[in-house]
């Protein structure tokens, strides 16, 4: 796949939460593509990591959402749009993404890249 460096870091955007949020741990959810042997130039790049990506968050997040270990999510990503487009549809099945809650942050930019925080209450 691509070499792709992610500008994100825990550290960073850890301290992007506060003061009115803090990490409930000291590793994000990740949902990230590593070591993938596709291109986003091969046809299957995109069906593959949809379905990557759809795995990993059920696994990941929707699971842990429904344990009720998880009362609130500050997503930071950075990815292709339409995964981006994607993974906005997966928190909208979940997640009421209201300004006014502050339900759902969101950070998006390009490149290849997912971080799902969730936070203590």
């Amino acid at each position: 796949m691509l070499n792709f460096h992610s500008p994100l870091n825990y550290r960073e955007t850890a301290l992007a939460l506060f003061p009115e949020r803090y990490p409930a741990s000291d590793a994000p959810i990740e949902l990230s593509t590593i070591n993938s042997s596709f291109s986003d130039r091969d046809t299957e790049f995109w069906t593959v990591e949809a379905e990557n990506l759809i795995r990993k968050f059920n696994q990941r997040v929707r699971e842990r959402l429904a344990a009720g270990d998880i009362g609130h999510l500050s997503v930071f990503s950075l990815a292709p749009q339409p995964l981006l487009i994607l993974l906005g549809t997966l928190l909208g099945d979940i997640v009421p993404s209201t300004s006014t809650s502050g339900t759902v942050s969101r950070l998006h930019g390009s490149g290849l890249w997912y971080c799902l925080r969730h936070h203590s209450m």
